[in-house]
């Protein structure tokens, strides 16, 4: 138990005695809606720094507060996420947004300083979508990522499948937009225009996490059918 993370998933039902084991403390952390880290936070965020994206994904999933201790050595140690390989940050911010949850785990991003101006370049996919200020943009483009965030946080709430690819794709469809329009204006044809802007997208906001064969040919698939709609 004390290897779990948080006092609220370090707790066991034993079957035979009908009682609910807990070393600590977490029913009463449940109750008072607190994610406490178990041991020395800061230790533990500095023996693995994606603790703190953990620590946002359960408070979005659950609407709890982080704890005073756990929370206060967050800052110093997001830059630690810099040593994290980047395919295990991608994997993080996927499950982040396939909780059900998806804008309250932007929100606490937002409010730990892990995304927008602050956020010192820790999900690039998501810096690339949102303000300055960790907001979704004005307007159509934020209306867009919105509706499909919140078609996702239906479907998984439903139990019903999702699909990172279609997430990733309507979240990079405005770069990828902003991208084709350009070289079109330069004279190149729609569809190798396009074809050129996601290679450019991917290798701005994906890096080598785009040599995911599956993840990225279904991306690629979604946003090259959009010239269909240009005839």
């Amino acid at each position: 138990a004390a290897r779990r993370d948080f006092s609220v998933n370090a707790m066991y039902y034993d079957p035979q005695r009908r009682l609910v084991v807990d070393y600590h403390g977490g029913l009463a952390d449940a109750k008072a809606k607190l994610l406490r880290m178990i041991g020395d936070p800061e230790t533990r965020y500095r023996e693995d720094p994606v603790r703190i994206v953990r620590a946002v994904r359960f408070a979005a999933k659950l609407g709890f507060n982080l704890e005073k201790k756990t929370l206060a050595p967050v800052q110093a140690c997001i830059p630690l996420l810099a040593n994290v390989p980047a395919s295990r940050l991608f994997d993080e911010m996927i499950k982040l947004l396939q909780t059900g949850h998806s804008l309250a785990s932007l929100e606490q991003l937002k409010k730990l300083g892990l995304v927008g101006q602050g956020g010192k370049g820790v999900f690039a996919v998501l810096d690339a979508m949102l303000t300055e200020s960790g907001d979704l943009p004005e307007g159509v483009r934020g209306a867009f990522v919105r509706q499909a965030f919140e078609d996702t946080d239906r479907r998984v709430q439903e139990g019903r499948g999702v699909s990172p690819s279609f997430m990733l794709a309507c979240m990079l469809w405005h770069d990828v937009l902003d991208r084709w329009t350009r070289i079109r204006s330069a004279g190149e044809p729609p569809v190798p225009a396009l074809a050129q802007a996601i290679d450019a997208v991917f290798d701005a906001r994906i890096g080598d996490i785009s040599g995911r064969g599956k993840l990225a040919a279904d991306m690629r698939e979604i946003w090259m059918m959009q010239t269909r709609f240009e005839r």
